[in-house]
């Protein structure tokens, strides 16, 4: 059993994202994906009570939140601004991101292939996320798009169905540490009959 996970292991390892034979759509949610910031989601009580949560927190208690949410007995503030002045602690997928965004750009295939962050943020998150990921990283802005779509599962999959309808794609890439954000976009892709990829990017980026 133990080699056979060693195995198992070594052949995930070995795994590429990139699909030279496919004409990709390759998606990163970034909080608790790419990277882990210090901004908070604030859930603010009937009471006035103010519990600022992180996204992972946010995460492990989403049905309750949202039920509560739909009962009137709480509210959410928007994710806090991103500042180049802020400190990102990067997770290991942005290996990944890089990894492809660098064949994209070897195979010159910027026309077919799309790579995206897509994000629960508001859309004014674009330049920023882009201005700090050039600093810290060195990926040039031009080279992907970042779609704030200011929520989770639903409004990831109706973002997912627009680029879509826009593209060519036959193989849809997804990294994401929601597994109900996982399955959400999966339910629109496989209904277009268009090969589907997710990764559960589990705590800490593992």
């Amino acid at each position: 059993m133990k080699l056979l996970f060693e195995n198992w292991r070594k052949f995930i390892n070995e795994q590429k994202v990139f699909r030279p034979d496919r004409v990709g759509l390759y998606l990163f949610d970034f909080d608790d994906t790419l990277a882990v910031t210090s901004c908070r989601l604030n859930v603010i009580y009937k009471d006035g009570r103010v519990e600022p949560l992180a996204t992972g927190e946010f995460e492990q208690r989403r049905a309750e939140l949202e039920a509560a949410e739909s009962e009137g007995e709480i509210s959410f503030d928007e994710f806090c601004h991103l500042g180049e002045e802020d400190e990102f602690e990067y997770l290991p997928a942005m290996a990944d991101f890089k990894d492809v965004l660098n064949n994209v750009m070897k195979q010159g295939s910027f026309m077919k292939n799309e790579v995206a962050i897509l994000t629960a943020r508001q859309p004014q998150v674009e330049v920023p996320i882009k201005n700090k990921l050039e600093k810290d990283q060195g990926i040039p802005g031009a080279s992907y798009r970042v779609y704030g779509v200011e929520g989770g599962g639903p409004q990831k999959a109706r973002k997912v169905v627009e680029l879509l309808n826009a593209g060519n794609y036959d193989f849809v890439y997804f990294a994401d540490d929601s597994q109900d954000n996982l399955d959400a976009v999966g339910r629109v892709v496989v209904d277009r009959g268009v090969e589907y990829q997710p990764v559960l990017i589990a705590h800490r980026g593992l």
